[in-house]
Order: C-alpha cells, then sequence, then structure tokens
C-alpha cells in the first residue's frame, strides 16, 4: 500500500530543518566576524586620526616656541604648518594632498577657526564652511559640530563630503581638537572607502567558507535523513493498516534504537486497544441505557425548574419595585416635614401681619396715626412680607425639587439637563435625611455641562448611595464626608462616589450587586438597593460599575456609561 504524501514529508522537513540550522549558524558567526572586522577596522581609524591631530597640535607648539624666541614670524610659522600637513599654495588658491601624512588615498588634515573660516584647506581655503551642510542630509552642519567637539575636548564627526577634486560623494570621518597656542580647530579626515577594502575582502572569504560549509553539510544531510525516514514510512504504513482493520500485520525490525523503541511502544498500543475496545462497546450500552433515564429525569426537572425560575423572577420584580415605592414614600414623608417649616413661618407672617393691619386701621379711624406710626407700620408690612417671601420661595423650591426628583425615579424619559443643577435637587430632596446631622456632602461637576440621558436613573443611583452611606456607612460616625464627581471624559460619563464611611469588607465585594444580599437583614436590609443600582447602570444606562473598599477605608464607587446623542436611543 502507498503512503499518501500530504503537505512536506518528514525527510525533507529534517532536510530543511538541518539546512537551516547550519546555514543561520554559518550566517550567525560570519557576520560577527565581518562586524567584527569592521569595528576593529573603524577603531583602528580613529586612533589614526587622533594621532595626526595630536601630532600636528605638537608641531604648531613646536613652532609657537621658535616664534616666541624669534627665530621666525608667527605668520611664517603658520605657513610652514600649512605646507607640512597639506602643501605649497597654488595660483588657483588650492593646495595638494601630503601623501606623506598616511590617511589613505583622499584623506587629508584641514584647519578652522572658531567662526568656521578654512585656515588650511586643500579646496576652500580662506572661505567660510560654517553654513556647509552634510551632501546627503542638509540639516546636519558639518563645521558647527566639527568646532563643537573640538572645543569640548575633541571628538569625531561623521558625515558625506565630496572626493578631492571630484563631485563624488562619499562617507567622512573626521577628529578635530583645538590648538591653545594659535586657538586653530585642527582636524584630521579620511574617507571610509580608502580603508573598506580590507574588510571586503574578508566578506568575500566568509561567502565563499560559507557555501562550502552547507554544501558538505547538506550532503550529510541527506544521507542522514534517508537512514532515518525509512523505518518512519514503514511505521506509517503499519498505522494507516491498523486503521483500516487489519490489525496482524508485522513489523520489521529497525537497527535505529529509537524506532526499534516505537516499534514495541506501538505493539503494545495494539494489544491495549483490543481490550479496550471491547470494554468500550460494553460501557456505551450501559451509557445507552442511563442516558434514556436521564433524558426523561432531566425533562421533568427542567419543567419544575422553569415553574420555580419564573416564580423567582416575578417575586424578584414585585421586591424590585416595592422597594422603589418605599424610597419614594421615605422621599415623600421627609419633603412633607421639610416644607412644614417655611409654611408654618409663613402663617404666622400672615397672622402678624393681619394684626399690625388691625392696629393701624384702628388708628386710622381714630385719627390717631402720626407720620411716624405710618411709617413703623409701612417698615412691620414689608418685613413680614419679606418673611413671607422667602419662606414661600422656600416651599416652593422644595416642592418642585421633590417633583421633579420624583417624577424622574419613576420614569424611563431621555432629556438633556445640567448634571449640576439635578444633582443639587437631588441633594436638596434629601437634606430632611441628615440636616440634623454633622454629614457633608460636595459636589464637583462643571456647572456648565449638560448632558442627554436619563435622569430619573441618576436619581434613583444617587439616592441609594447616599441612603446607604447614610444609614449604614455612617452608623457610630458622626462626622461623614461624602464627596459626588461627574464629568465626561472622551466619549464616557464618569460618575465617581466615595464616602470615608466603615466600609465594605473584602470578602463582601464580589456579593455587593446579588440580589438580596446584605449584612443588615436582622436590621431591616432587603439586600435590593445596590442589585438596583447595578441593573440601572447596566441595563438602562449601557454602563459599567466598580467599588473598591476596605474596612474603615470607606467605599468609592466608578460608573461609566456612554455619551449619548439624539438620534442614537434605538442603536
Amino acid at each position: 500500500m502507498k503512503i499518501r504524501k500530504k503537505n512536506i514529508s518528514f525527510r525533507s522537513r529534517l532536510i530543511l530543518f538541518i539546512g537551516l540550522m547550519v546555514l543561520l549558524t554559518n550566517l550567525s558567526i560570519g557576520l560577527l566576524v565581518y562586524r567584527s572586522a569592521q569595528y576593529q577596522l573603524t577603531e583602528s581609524n580613529k586612533v589614526m586620526l587622533k594621532n595626526s591631530v595630536r601630532l600636528v597640535n605638537d608641531l604648531i607648539t613646536d613652532k609657537q616656541k621658535a616664534v616666541e624666541n624669534g627665530i621666525m614670524s608667527r605668520k611664517s610659522a603658520q605657513e610652514s604648518i600649512k605646507q607640512i600637513i597639506l602643501g605649497p599654495m597654488a595660483d588657483d588658491g588650492t593646495r595638494p594632498l601630503n601623501t606623506n601624512i598616511d590617511l589613505g588615498t583622499n584623506g587629508y588634515i584641514f584647519v578652522l577657526d572658531s567662526q568656521g573660516i578654512e585656515i588650511a584647506h586643500p579646496v576652500i581655503e580662506g572661505q567660510s564652511s560654517w553654513h556647509i551642510t552634510d551632501r546627503l542630509d542638509p540639516d546636519f552642519y558639518i563645521t558647527r559640530s566639527i568646532i563643537s567637539k573640538a572645543v569640548n575636548g575633541g571628538g569625531f564627526t561623521f558625515y558625506n563630503w565630496e572626493l578631492p577634486h571630484s563631485e563624488k560623494i562619499a562617507p567622512k570621518l573626521a577628529y578635530a581638537e583645538l590648538s591653545e597656542d594659535w586657538g586653530w580647530i585642527v582636524s584630521a579626515s579620511i574617507y571610509l572607502d580608502d580603508f573598506n577594502q580590507n574588510s571586503q575582502d574578508i566578506f568575500q572569504l566568509l561567502i565563499i567558507s560559507i557555501l562550502t560549509t552547507f554544501f558538505f553539510a547538506f550532503v550529510g544531510i541527506v544521507f542522514f535523513s534517508n537512514t532515518t525516514s525509512k523505518p518512519v514510512y514503514k511505521l506509517i504504513e503499519t498505522m494507516e493498516n491498523v486503521t483500516a482493520g487489519n490489525m496482524d500485520i508485522p513489523l520489521n525490525e529497525s537497527k535505529i534504537d529509537e524506532i526499534r523503541q516505537l516499534n514495541d511502544a506501538f505493539i503494545e498500543m495494539l494489544h491495549r486497544l483490543n481490550n479496550e475496545t471491547t470494554i468500550r462497546q460494553d460501557t456505551q450500552e450501559q451509557l445507552h441505557q442511563l442516558n434514556n433515564q436521564l433524558e426523561s429525569l432531566v425533562d421533568e426537572r427542567t419543567k419544575e425548574l422553569e415553574t420555580s425560575l419564573a416564580e423567582l423572577s416575578h417575586t424578584q420584580n414585585q421586591l424590585v419595585e416595592s422597594e422603589r415605592l418605599a424610597a419614594l414614600g421615605t422621599l415623600v414623608a421627609g419633603i412633607t416635614h421639610e416644607v412644614n417649616t417655611p409654611l408654618g413661618i409663613g402663617v404666622t407672617a400672615v397672622s402678624h401681619l393681619n394684626l399690625i393691619n388691625d392696629r393701624a386701621l384702628e388708628q386710622l379711624n381714630q385719627n390717631q396715626m402720626s407720620a411716624k406710626d405710618l411709617k413703623n407700620y409701612f417698615i412691620k408690612v414689608d418685613e413680614n412680607i419679606q418673611i413671607l417671601y422667602h419662606n414661600l420661595e422656600r416651599a416652593s423650591e422644595l416642592i418642585n425639587s421633590f417633583k421633579q426628583v420624583a417624577v424622574d425615579q419613576n420614569a424611563i424619559v431621555l432629556m438633556t439637563f445640567n448634571v449640576n443643577d439635578y444633582l443639587k435637587k437631588i441633594l436638596l430632596s434629601l437634606k430632611h435625611e441628615y440636616k440634623r446631622t454633622q454629614h457633608k456632602i460636595d459636589i464637583i461637576c462643571n456647572d456648565q455641562l449638560h448632558i442627554y440621558t436619563y435622569p430619573g436613573a441618576i436619581a434613583q443611583i444617587l439616592t441609594n448611595l447616599i441612603m446607604n452611606s447614610l444609614i449604614h456607612g455612617f452608623e457610630h460616625i458622626e462626622k461623614g464626608h461624602i464627596e459626588i464627581h461627574f464629568d465626561e471624559i472622551g466619549d464616557s460619563y464618569h460618575l465617581v462616589y466615595r464616602d470615608n464611611g466603615k466600609g465594605i469588607a473584602k470578602e463582601h465585594l464580589s456579593k455587593i450587586f446579588e440580589p438580596f444580599f446584605t449584612t443588615k437583614r436582622n436590621a431591616g436590609g432587603s439586600g435590593l438597593g445596590l442589585h438596583i443600582i447595578y441593573t440601572i447602570v447596566t441595563q438602562q444606562l449601557n454602563g459599567s460599575i466598580t467599588i473598591e473598599s476596605d474596612v474603615n477605608h470607606g467605599i468609592e464607587v466608578l460608573i461609566r456609561f456612554p455619551v449619548l446623542k439624539r438620534g442614537e436611543e434605538n442603536e
């Protein structure tokens, strides 16, 4: 039976893998050797350039001593230095390259002053090179870099420049130092191409060595793969026959230990497979009978669970609604108490105003009212009217806040509103819950921020959070502090709620959003407050909520929900 070979065969994979490993190893070694040779050559060039510059500086020092001793003038001393490093100036203003100085075929020494004037140069002597840039990088100023490094103790500069008396551009390396005697910037430069021939020769030898090694390795790999792959193909053929149902095909012995061990293991596997096949068939028959019994039992239990789940869901919805109505009832009771105070003061002011009017009318009827009495009458009337106005305005404000918050909590309506104003109205509607305490609530929000969302959802969330803090978080705490931050960040709104209450234990944090979870069940807690918040945030606002807390370290709630624009409600 012929083996159906799919994709790349084992033999081909083996040849390819080992061949690649040999090739990559040789390439890596060759690259390292080549890079090392290049590095050593560059370092050698740097030493040569540095020695050349320092030799010229030593010559300048000797010439300066001759000038100081009156042996020669400074001008002739400087010209002699120029002729030493380059040569005498020609009629066209150029100087030849000094072949006695070994800086390669086209390397040379040149001198600058601190302003970029070429004091000695083969081509542009006497000209300013301050604004000359790299021939391949117009943003790199060559002379400025050379001068900067020279005055700072000496340094190397890489750049691209024309070959002497040619328009061909080639890479250069220059080293420069400052001569303290004459203030010259002495620089020695070479063209890297003049010194790269040795590295090119090394590279060619490496390529030949790699190809030779790869050839002999490839021959050895082919021989080894043929010896290894034949027993493997025979084993594969046997496995295919076993798969087809023929269990009696013998395996040939192999001279390779690993293949022989594989053959023995395969024979042992066949024996175990036969035994397990018999056991599996018996087990399958038993499982089939059990499955039939389980199916009928599962159907019966599923119907019972569906009925129980429906009843539980209905009960949960009723409890959630009861919780919402209970919160609204608490709000009504509190706002009624709050409104009684300004209304009572208003009634008192009206009664007092009526008494003042009666007295004034009596004085007027008896012609006993003087100008002073009339003036006092108007002052008292005005005072009582102001008292009446401010208290009626307070009552109106309380009623309007209650009206908006109460209606919003029980209506799912999208609208645009000022967040800062709305948060203040929520706090006003809850003022009766904490006004006789030392607790403090701060709102941090841009007073110009308008958003388009469900105000009722915001009201329900904050009402539940604040009541949780007041009832549970600030238990046995005299001065509780709540911070409410609201901001628009990117394409989402962030509502951060913090208090300094007694916090939540770490082991409870993973359960606090579960319905009916409470640590105050014996004290009347329903365990639905945070579950209602979680449902509103995740389902109505399409947002997320996280809580961080620990015992005696307060609580921080982060609610994020997307910015909603008009027209996106149904998306």
